[in-house]
């Protein structure tokens, strides 16, 4: 014979009463709470996953706005403009991931200052380039330049927009013609913007937690989860 168990205010304990015909079972629905249970639980996640999203998007934001404006200072350019064309971020949502890339290609030289010619060459914004001058040879806008044969010896480092170049023959001055080869002088930026963008790791990881915990507060109190 099954033992028989009443559930009463002491809790569930065996009894050796019947069960009477006028008597009715009890049952115990536990689907309701386990639905609301995995209902909050939903809430929580979807509030965490737009939270992050939306943290790793102003993070990065943060970051290649502050890393630009420090090297900025760091190079003495007259803007970041220059600096923010070669910042680009890629979103992949399926894996929840954001990345930055920083081109540390160099710059052209005219980004950091207005040229100035002198008898030994040119000057731009606190920096000598002896051999090199500053013309307008492809189109009308002038740029820095110097002779291959004399930058051999000078060592400016040279900036390079493509990798096709532009042809010697379209210039119609012949006096410039005299000059080809040339290279157009750049500013080198890959050593101080490493530096830069590494000193950032730490700060970009407090940055993150901060954004982070705002947009998940933020989120929870929209759909009236209390934190």
């Amino acid at each position: 014979m099954a033992d028989l168990f009443e559930l009463n205010r002491e809790g569930l304990a065996r009894t050796e009463q019947r069960v009477v015909s006028a008597a009715r079972p009890f049952h115990i629905d536990l689907g309701s709470i386990a639905y609301q249970a995995k209902k909050k639980l939903q809430v929580l996640d979807d509030a965490v996953d737009v939270a992050l999203a939306r943290a790793i998007k102003k993070t990065t934001r943060w970051l290649a706005y502050h890393s630009a404006k420090e090297l900025k200072t760091a190079l003495r350019l007259k803007n970041t403009k220059r600096l923010k064309d070669r910042i680009k971020i890629f979103t992949n949502r399926n894996a929840g991931q954001t990345s930055i890339w920083f081109g540390l290609a160099p710059i052209e030289i005219e980004a950091a200052g207005s040229p100035r010619q002198n008898s030994l060459g040119t000057r731009v914004a606190g920096r000598q380039y002896d051999g090199a001058f500053y013309t307008s040879i492809y189109g009308n806008t002038p740029f820095v330049y110097i002779r291959a044969a004399r930058n051999a010896q000078e060592g400016h480092t040279t900036y390079r927009r493509n990798s096709k170049g532009n042809n010697p023959n379209s210039i119609r001055d012949e006096e410039l013609k005299g000059r080809f080869p040339v290279q157009r002088l750049g500013l080198d930026i890959e050593e101080p913007a490493t530096y830069i963008l590494e000193s950032f790791e730490r700060r970009t990881n407090s940055r993150f937690q901060t954004l982070f915990d705002q947009e998940l507060n933020f989120e929870l109190s929209k759909r009236g989860v209390s934190t």
